[in-house]
């Protein structure tokens, strides 16, 4: 990602035609899912020639990972000291790929979050590595399709995230009655989606707001893509008398400022545990638990549905069409967080439910 913040031009060509001139003949899962047969990979699949990044939390690639998302995705996981190579799509453009026709879906998380849509011959497949349905803070509101495959490679918020939308207004409520008396107070982020959530929140209040430096930066190079925050200034050593400071909470535990900002501190993030630091917690970027998952699978109006679910280090590699046969191949076991796989709506589906997400 150069200095401007905008994502780079491919360095020559973005994948050898050779390797991308030809049909998907299945999905492997080695850490993460990967259409055999393309150069297309998925969160933690081991090298890929082009990796999907699906949102602003998903980890950040390699120097020399070529990567593919949307403008605000690949901005906000870039980093400032190099490029990156990206290739960008706007939400709902079509492009080819080879011999697949492409595009992004929004997940709903935030302005970024995309699900990926890959069609060839009559078949779609979609990857969703997250998403949210109710109404968003200032993202795209999710939307579905049809699809004879869905890669779901997801783990479950916990029960019953509430509304982010309300959230925020309960975060802007407390910053509020914080900063009454003059002194500043601190929102701690468990993500950078929440910190996304939370520096929206920030802008709209009338308080200067800094930020530490890795958020600083992902902030800055997002105010061209829409995320505007004309107070935003980077935060230095000595610690402000007074407004707002964003922080990550993988770094607060080892600030000067976490014992003097006692009583201040606020966290934003998923889950219901708050850190033993923090006075009020707030639950921000968060996708949907598991009833969230299910609707969502409900809505993409499938006919038949197999599901394989893994939990905590165990997966499986899905194999489905050989040579484009619709017959399941196999069943593999590898080592994964979380994944659901779910197949449907294809002649000569043959295997039996294992389990079924729980409604």
């Amino acid at each position: 990602m150069p200095r401007s913040g905008k994502p780079s031009a491919s360095r020559g060509s973005l994948i050898s035609p050779a390797a991308i001139d030809r049909w998907p003949r299945g999905v492997s899962c080695e850490g993460g899912f990967k259409l055999l047969g393309t150069p297309l990979g998925f969160s933690g699949s081991s090298r890929p020639g082009l990796l999907f990044v699906a949102s602003a939390d998903d980890p950040i690639p390699r120097g020399d990972q070529r990567i593919l998302a949307t403008p605000f995705a690949a901005a906000a996981v870039a980093t400032q000291d190099r490029d990156l190579d990206a290739l960008t799509l706007g939400f709902g453009r079509k492009i080819r790929l080879g011999r697949m026709d492409i595009r992004l879906l929004p997940a709903g998380l935030d302005p970024g979050s995309s699900q990926l849509e890959i069609g060839f011959r009559d078949r779609r497949i979609i990857f969703c590595g997250g998403v949210r349905l109710t109404a968003p803070l200032f993202a795209p509101p999710a939307e579905t399709a049809p699809c004879d495959l869905l890669l779901l490679d997801v783990a479950p918020a916990e029960p019953r995230p509430p509304s982010p939308k309300r959230t925020a207004k309960a975060l802007a409520r407390w910053i509020s009655e914080k900063s009454a008396d003059g002194r500043p107070c601190a929102v701690v982020c468990g993500s950078r989606g929440a910190a996304l959530d939370a520096a929206r929140v920030a802008t709209g209040l009338d308080a200067p707001l800094r930020a530490s430096r890795p958020l600083f930066e992902m902030l800055r190079r997002l105010e061209h893509l829409g995320l505007h925050a004309p107070r935003l200034r980077r935060l230095e050593q000595s610690w402000p008398a007074e407004g707002i400071v964003l922080h990550l909470a993988e770094l607060w535990p080892r600030t000067a400022a976490a014992r003097s900002f006692r009583g201040r501190v606020a966290y934003a993030g998923p889950g219901r545990a708050a850190p033993d630091w923090s006075d009020a917690a707030f639950r921000l970027g968060e996708g949907e638990d598991r009833p969230g998952l299910v609707s969502y699978v409900k809505r993409l109006v499938w006919a038949s549905v197999g599901s394989m679910l893994a939990g905590s280090a165990v997966g499986s590699l899905l194999s489905f069409f050989s040579g484009l046969n619709p017959e399941l191949a196999s069943w593999i076991t590898i080592g994964v967080s979380f994944i659901a796989a779910l197949r449907f709506g294809m002649a000569g589906f043959s295997e039996t439910i294992r389990r079924r997400l729980p409604t």
